[in-house]
């Protein structure tokens, strides 16, 4: 079926419900079948949204490099990918990749580049690995990794931007006592809590110790950890905080949970605003958090086109900027 193209490249392939009626076999032949098609390459997945037919091989590989050890975005990149076209592509963690860096080339002998996803320091030893093999690196993530990247393509979010434009819309929504929960053990968050202290200097807004919630990062990635944790905070007497900004999505779900377990309410107490990539936060589960968001797809096709581009002279390293936009949201309190 797939040699004769009866299903084209990115559409989506039969269930395993559907091919053991068509070929009369059990779940679990079919299910080997898929699996062996996986792994060859003829297929791919893609996390709930089911099983897609892998364009045809070409002659050129990128590897998709996932990074974040707390949160893995395997199976958010593969349909960007999709959108271009003419590489090869393999979507893979970066524990997987690590243990075949040192004979990448004959792992991957059609390699001509890899892209990494927002969190430089679990990959920084990977990727300077890669191009003493001459494999070409793009990273995406924050400026504050800038002074890591001078020998690699990147596709950056600018932090002082992305503050600018957070702190601006809760200023604007008539708050004036701001603050923040996040944590300073990660290069991208740390710059944030600095600049969220910088902009409200330079703006005359008073920063108050106790409206900011700094804590250790496994402590802000473990949802009941940071839940208890946020829960503390919104309890403390010192705290009186009327707009708050979120390291992250998840950083704001759990905010709002603990909110609203300690009768805090969004957006009538306070206001609450974060980041998140595309629309991974939808405002059908938290209407009440404001976003700035984080384009990472376009982002990853950008790093695309970049490892792919035969115009740039060797030894040329290219970096764009990414364009953040705010989706501001309101309460639907009943």
């Amino acid at each position: 079926m797939l040699d004769l193209g009866d299903h084209p490249p990115h559409s989506q392939f039969l269930t395993e419900v559907e091919l053991c009626k068509r070929f009369n076999v059990n779940p679990i032949t079919a299910r080997k079948a898929v699996g062996r098609l996986v792994e060859q390459g003829r297929l791919y997945k893609v996390h709930r949204s089911g099983t897609f037919v892998s364009p045809p091989p070409r002659n050129r590989l990128v590897l998709l490099v996932t990074t974040n050890t707390q949160e893995s975005k395997i199976g958010c990149l593969t349909p960007v990918a999709a959108k271009y076209p003419d590489l090869q592509w393999q979507e893979l963690y970066i524990g997987d990749l690590r243990p075949h860096v040192s004979d990448i080339k004959h792992v991957y002998p059609k390699l001509i580049g890899a892209l990494f996803v927002r969190d430089l320091p679990n990959c920084l030893d990977v990727m300077e690995a890669l191009q003493k093999q001459g494999v070409a690196v793009c990273f995406c993530g924050s400026d504050v990794h800038a002074p890591f990247l001078e020998n690699t393509h990147s596709v950056l979010c600018r932090e002082s931007d992305l503050i600018e434009m957070s702190l601006r819309h809760l200023h604007e929504n008539g708050c004036r006592r701001l603050g923040s929960v996040g944590t300073t053990d990660w290069p991208a968050f740390a710059a944030r809590e600095n600049a969220i202290r910088e902009w409200c200097e330079a703006n005359d807004i008073p920063v108050k110790e106790a409206n900011i919630l700094s804590m250790q990062m496994n402590d802000l990635m473990d949802p009941l950890i940071c839940y208890e944790r946020i829960k503390e905070y919104l309890l403390n007497p010192d705290f009186d905080a009327d707009g708050i900004f979120c390291a992250n999505d998840e950083v704001a779900s759990n905010f709002v949970q603990a909110a609203m377990a300690v009768g805090v309410k969004i957006p009538k107490h306070l206001k609450v605003i974060t980041t998140d990539d595309n629309d991974r936060f939808t405002d059908k589960i938290f209407p009440q958090i404001s976003a700035v968001r984080l384009p990472i797809d376009l982002d990853i096709q950008e790093g695309l086109k970049l490892l792919s581009s035969k115009s740039l002279p060797p030894g040329v390293y290219e970096r764009r900027c990414s364009d953040i936009h705010l989706i501001p949201r309101q309460s639907t309190e009943k």
